[in-house]
């Protein structure tokens, strides 16, 4: 091959290459953009649309002495604008594992109305409260369950960056755990795999011993008359089309 075409044909495959790699690129920024980080991070950017908090919760927290139940909902609205809406929604026990769940959906812009007034229908649930609140709940819920080794469930970690940074003027201790020397109650969820329990049991035993925890099977609860069953809020999301999580 006379140099002349091989120096061209160099220069062509160094094209190529390079073409590919921008293509390589821009599909990672894309797919950044569309995962979970991405679009928390996008949301982020701009002041929450609305933030609500379980107003029983944040009684339950003020509480002292011996308490039954220690749990509710923090839901946290932002806006995606290439997408819609990203609600952010965690799921706190602050009887034991800190911060259950977290996770995220994006909801269409001509669905945001209907999905928010099916969230917030019961005015004595949740009630809007600012996302600094929101914030330091769910600090104090994750630290109390540190102590025993339990992480927060879900995508906690992530999606948590939704709502900002601390605010150093709120200074008001919560409560958490079943009474005032803060001892655990692991309360079994409907979610809550044998798997999961025996983790959550053998961490609880490791760091506070046998005695110094109770535990609430499902079996215990039907007992009690509890409506385990409400604790997930699927059927709130119930739409035509389903709206899915964001992973």
């Amino acid at each position: 091959m006379p140099k002349a075409e091989n120096k061209k044909q160099k220069k062509l495959a160094k094209q190529k290459q390079k073409q590919k790699q921008a293509q390589r690129q821009l599909a990672r920024k894309r797919n950044e953009a569309n995962s979970l980080a991405g679009q928390v991070s996008e949301a982020a950017r701009r002041p929450l649309e609305k933030c609500f908090i379980s107003e029983t919760l944040l009684e339950q927290l003020r509480l002292t002495g011996d308490v039954e139940e220690r749990m509710g909902t923090i839901l946290a609205v932002g806006r995606v604008p290439s997408k819609g809406f990203l609600f952010a929604h965690f799921l706190v026990d602050g009887l034991c594992l800190g911060v259950k769940d977290a996770f995220a959906r994006i909801v269409p812009s001509e669905h945001y109305r209907d999905i928010l007034a099916k969230m917030t229908s019961d005015p004595e649930e949740l009630g809007e409260c600012s996302p600094a609140l929101a914030l330091e709940v769910l600090t104090q819920a994750r630290d109390y369950a540190a102590q025993f080794n339990l992480r927060p469930g879900g995508k906690f970690d992530t999606v948590v960056k939704l709502l900002g940074n601390p605010d150093e003027s709120l200074t008001e201790k919560f409560h958490f755990g079943a009474n005032d020397d803060e001892e655990p109650r692991y309360v079994v969820g409907p979610n809550d795999s044998p798997a999961k329990q025996e983790i959550v049991l053998s961490r609880l035993i490791e760091t506070v011993g046998e005695e110094n925890f109770d535990f609430v099977s499902q079996s215990q609860l039907r007992d009690l008359g509890t409506d385990f069953e409400s604790w997930s809020d699927e059927d709130d999301w119930e739409l035509d089309e389903p709206i899915e999580l964001i992973e």
